[in-house]
């Protein structure tokens, strides 16, 4: 595997370690707001068979439940990023709190199902502003040698944040009802944010570090330039970079999406209890964890989309082998937890790659963006389950379809190797 060269970095990015006394404070503070959206973003999901069961609903029915807050992601993803670039990462990852915080307890009250789409597109919204913005957050403040590692820490809070709320849902879904559970999720952000107003810091830009009067070497991985944020990702040495990732962020969160919500599904129709299928699908989240870590750190060392492309070749071989799991009943669990190692993993790996090479005054509209991208295949993988179910074909079959997104991003990669912008 070639060793690519990392970009090189400017007295702007150099500050980052000088310029916060405690970077790990930020590191753990970005992490709990990623574990924040990891609990939002999957409890519908894990509570949807007790939902359907309550409300007396038809599996379409969850489709536009499990979209409505995805459409909201789009859209929130998309102004979220030019707007933290211009006022700053920490008052649009407030904002964002707040938000899918009280519109979460909305959805825990609302009388019907289309209030309660209603709610979830509002929750979406702050969802899309959180994760790219508490990312960039945490790779502007984390020193060079370790940016990649603690990224992967940081993001990692979500895998965390979603297997624990699979865990909680299994062990409470029998004495409680969904709408208690809803509810403590939506109050658990709300809680947290006394804490984060008061200690979570400001992106590096917006504490007046200076930046060097011209770029060092003619590359791109600096100061801003005369274009804003939106035209730079689309110039004509980033354009390529900024398609590909495009491309695997919407393969990637299709997929993830996908295996959120409708793994339980999937499970509990094959024959599984609605326990072990929680059970299941928490490890795919916890292998997701585990994989940022090991996948994130490698990307640091490397920098390379063959490294990612290799994730993403294994993810869709893990994808194949547990719709045979799934078919035979026999070791779901394990083969579910190396799904998300790669699958997860490379997507966060992928994150980590685009904070090395998009510079700082474009680096949340660029994540931002690709994140918005992304959550358009979420879309599709938050309605896909129910139509993949009504086909009727083996779970050998639909599995087989499912690894074709992860072949996808593997050849994308696997054909472009940017260099330093």
């Amino acid at each position: 595997m070639d060793r690519v060269k990392r970009p090189r970095t400017t007295d702007l990015d150099g500050a980052l370690g000088r310029a916060c006394r405690h970077p790990y404070t930020a590191i753990t503070l970005c992490f709990f707001v990623l574990a924040l959206e990891g609990i939002d973003v999957t409890i519908v999901g894990y509570l949807a068979p007790r939902m359907r069961e309550a409300l007396e609903l038809p599996t379409a029915a969850l489709a536009p439940l499990f979209s409505a807050a995805l459409i909201g992601l789009f859209f929130g993803a998309l102004v979220s990023g030019p707007l933290a670039d211009r006022i700053g990462r920490k008052p649009v990852i407030l904002f964002s709190i707040l938000d899918f915080g009280l519109a979460t307890i909305a959805t825990a009250l609302a009388p019907g199902l289309k209030t309660m789409i209603l709610s979830r597109l509002v929750a979406g919204a702050g969802l899309g502003g959180a994760m790219p913005n508490a990312v960039t957050l945490a790779a502007e403040r984390s020193p060079d040698r370790q940016r990649g590692f603690l990224v992967s820490l940081a993001y990692g809070g979500f895998t965390v944040g979603a297997a624990i709320t699979g865990i909680a849902v299994a062990k409470t879904i029998g004495a409680h009802d969904w709408r208690t559970i809803m509810a403590a999720a939506g109050a658990v952000p709300l809680a947290t944010f006394p804490v984060l107003l008061l200690w979570l810091p400001e992106s590096l830009s917006r504490r007046n570090v200076a930046a060097p009067a011209s770029p060092p070497h003619g590359k791109h991985n600096t100061a801003p330039t005369r274009s804003g944020p939106i035209s730079f990702i689309f110039e004509r040495n980033v354009a390529r970079l900024t398609l590909t990732l495009w491309l695997v962020f919407f393969m990637s969160l299709f997929l993830i999406q996908l295996f959120v919500n409708w793994l339980p599904v999937f499970l509990r129709t094959a024959g599984d209890p609605l326990t072990d299928a929680a059970h299941t699908t928490a490890l795919f989240q916890i292998g997701g964890a585990i994989g940022a870590l090991v996948i994130g750190t490698a990307v640091t060392r490397h920098s390379s989309g063959r490294l990612l492309a290799l994730g993403y070749a294994c993810a869709a071989a893990c994808i194949y082998a547990l719709g045979h799991c799934v078919a035979t009943a026999r070791f779901p669990a394990g083969v579910a937890f190396m799904t998300g190692f790669f699958l997860i993993g490379s997507f966060i790996g992928s994150n980590i790659f685009a904070t090395w090479r998009y510079p700082m005054h474009c680096r949340s509209t660029g994540l931002s963006w690709a994140n918005g991208i992304g959550r358009g295949g979420a879309i599709i993988g938050a309605t896909a389950g129910a139509q993949l179910l009504a086909i009727q074909h083996s779970w050998t079959v639909i599995f087989l379809v499912l690894a074709l997104p992860a072949i996808a991003s593997t050849i994308a990669l696997s054909r472009i190797s940017p260099p330093p912008i």
